[in-house]
């Protein structure tokens, strides 16, 4: 669940008029040019740690660090210390990422890894030029969502509560007709 709400939040702030070059060559969020949540992309890159700036990065609360060769990242105490406004990390797309390293952020720091995929993240270039960050970001959201789905019907059969569970959804599917259908009255 933090997955899909730190894409969510990704995907929403993504868009900035012009980054500054910030740690060791990322890009970073003008925070004197944008509104949204503020964004330090590592991504794409050959970078196999983490640059944990000498002085505190406030105002940033996302780093992307797609796509690189990060093995493990640091501590989150250390993270939060060097970031301390930081909500989240996207880390998909390092192969030879470990893990088990992520279960000392679970109370933390939520972060995006390819972890609980089936599909790992492609980072040939080909992909980069077919689908850029924040289309990444919203696939994998579909990812977490589907799984998601698939979780709860699981559980709900489960517990023999398909029925009830097949009648919100019904009722939802219903109230969102009606009220698409509504907006597009509102709209011809």
């Amino acid at each position: 669940m933090h997955s899909a709400l730190l894409l969510t939040v990704f995907v929403v702030g993504f868009v900035s008029p012009s980054p500054l070059s910030c740690l060791d060559g990322c890009e970073c969020d003008d925070p004197r040019e944008t509104s949204h949540d503020l964004v330090i992309r590592c991504d794409n890159g050959t970078r196999t740690e983490l640059d944990i700036p000498r002085t505190p990065l406030k105002g940033y609360h996302f780093i992307a660090l797609t796509c690189n060769n990060i093995k493990n990242l640091p501590s989150a105490q250390i993270i939060k210390a060097a970031f301390p406004d930081l909500q989240g990390i996207d880390v998909q797309g390092n192969p030879e990422f470990d893990c088990s390293s992520l279960v000392s952020f679970e109370d933390h720091l939520p972060i995006l890894s390819d972890c609980d995929g089936e599909q790992p993240t492609q980072c040939d270039a080909k992909a980069f030029q077919d689908c850029d960050w924040s289309c990444r970001a919203l696939s994998k959201l579909k990812e977490l969502w589907a799984k998601f789905k698939e979780q709860f019907n699981a559980k709900m059969k489960q517990i023999g509560a398909d029925k009830a569970a097949e009648d919100i959804k019904s009722w939802f599917s219903d109230k969102f007709d009606k009220l698409s259908r509504a907006f597009d009255n509102l709209t011809n």
